[in-house]
């Protein structure tokens, strides 16, 4: 059974401890949004028992899925949900999301795997305090940061991606660090044990002094201070080797599935 959720509960949390990278997203939209939002929605997956045995979550035309196992009976009515719901592109665990990949529905879709990164909370961190790091800075600097140091953003809203960082702000959902206008890096998302680490961009003149180090590392000080550990997704060998660096361990693969370029 697929159901809308209101708000974030504890039925939400363990579906999101399922898989943490993308359930930390789920759950910080959903805590932070609720049902006010035609643009953030949240879904829990229900198995045969009644217990969460999943959970979907859209940010605009993002869907993200946290699940573990599901039975045939559940995985059918899941692509029968997703087959409903209109998204551009679905990011979970990689087995399900190749899964998915593979069900007719959805078959012509584009697949990207890659890692997460985990950080748990207790294990030590180096010390990486050179530089003057600023908590959350004007976010017109913030997105000029992103603008000019990564091409996944030359098409991204600035007034949209604003609006959504200063909810986040507000209701205390993550923080942002940055350095002198030439790096940042994000809490863009947290649940009770968990914070997602995303948005972590240097300018391309400012590239290999360790800024993005310093302010991953930054943020991971910052959530072991609030009693969490840590998880970002890794699509490169460079990146992950800086965070194997900072005491990252693997965790699960994840995927994600583009459907931008699939006509139904």
């Amino acid at each position: 059974m697929i159901y809308f959720l209101e708000q974030a509960d504890q039925a939400l949390e363990t579906a999101c401890g399922l898989f943490p990278a993308s359930g930390t997203q789920i759950y910080g939209y959903a805590a932070r949004y609720g049902g006010m939002f035609p643009f953030c929605t949240s879904w829990i997956v229900q198995d045969e028992s009644g217990r969460a045995a999943g959970a979907l979550g859209r940010f605009h035309m993002s869907l993200r899925l946290s699940c573990g196992v599901l039975s045939k009976n559940i995985f059918l009515e899941l692509m029968e949900f997703l087959s409903f719901l209109q998204w551009d592109t679905l990011e979970g665990p990689a087995d399900m999301i190749q899964q998915i990949a593979e069900y007719k529905d959805f078959s012509q879709c584009t697949l990207r795997l890659g890692k997460t990164m985990e950080h748990m909370i207790g294990q030590e961190l180096p010390a990486l305090d050179c530089f003057p790091v600023q908590k959350n800075p004007s976010l017109q600097k913030l997105f000029s940061i992103l603008r000019d140091s990564t091409q996944d953003f030359l098409n991204v809203d600035e007034m949209e991606w604003r609006r959504d960082a200063s909810h986040l702000l507000r209701h205390e959902g993550g923080v942002y660090a940055a350095i002198d206008g030439k790096a940042l890096a994000g809490v863009t998302a947290v649940s009770p044990q968990w914070g997602f680490i995303s948005q972590v961009a240097t300018l391309p003149e400012e590239r290999g002094q360790g800024l993005a180090s310093a302010l991953t590392n930054w943020c991971v000080r910052f959530l072991s201070n609030t009693g969490r550990s840590a998880v970002l997704l890794c699509y490169n060998p460079q990146a992950e080797r800086i965070y194997q660096k900072l005491g990252f361990i693997e965790g699960k693969k994840f995927g994600v599935l583009y459907r931008s370029d699939f006509n139904s």
